[in-house]
């Protein structure tokens, strides 16, 4: 029942695969709590999650508006629908839905969502990016991009940072 990337989710961009490795790593986490403290377990793995996706998304449409990408609006909506998603799974689980039924609903939204996002949304733009450094367009205001969201991933924290367990093969964020 673990959420797995395929090459198929490959954009070819080692921030945004990473981001998208992390995104997928804590979903995983949240899949797998169990025993007495899941609950608990299971809503700080939330919270993270939605503020990973935030700082995730932001750096998505900081650069796409930086490289004036023209399908910036229709991605901005999409992701806002995520976000909301993760917000009313925190606000099921907290009003008293099982921790089962939370998990089985973030699944779905995982494998169904997310990972179709990425299969077509994040590889139309990662395709049309590459055109864009083909051509040189922007590329030192990417390469100064990268760096900020860096630093606003620090400040977010690390998973070494919190009290989840890193699934096996997943490299933490530099």
């Amino acid at each position: 029942m673990r959420i797995a990337l395929g090459h198929q989710h490959l954009t070819q961009s080692q921030e945004i695969d990473r981001q998208h490795a992390e995104l997928v790593a804590r979903a995983n986490s949240i899949i797998d709590a169990s025993g007495a403290t899941a609950k608990a377990e299971v809503l700080d793995a939330l919270r993270f999650l939605r503020d990973y996706t935030k700082v995730h998304f932001s750096a998505e449409m900081e650069l796409m508006e930086l490289m004036d990408y023209p399908k910036l609006e229709q991605h901005r909506r999409a992701h806002q629908y995520f976000v909301a998603e993760l917000d009313v799974l925190r606000k099921h689980i907290s009003a008293g839905t099982t921790v089962a039924a939370t998990k089985t609903r973030l699944h779905y939204l995982m494998q169904d969502w997310f990972l179709q996002h990425i299969a077509h949304a994040d590889i139309a733009f990662a395709r049309w990016l590459a055109v864009q450094r083909s051509q040189r367009r922007g590329l030192d205001e990417e390469i100064d991009f990268w760096e900020r969201v860096r630093v606003a991933e620090r400040e977010l924290g690390s998973f070494e940072q919190l009290e989840f367990v890193r699934p096996p093969g997943v490299n933490a964020a530099k």
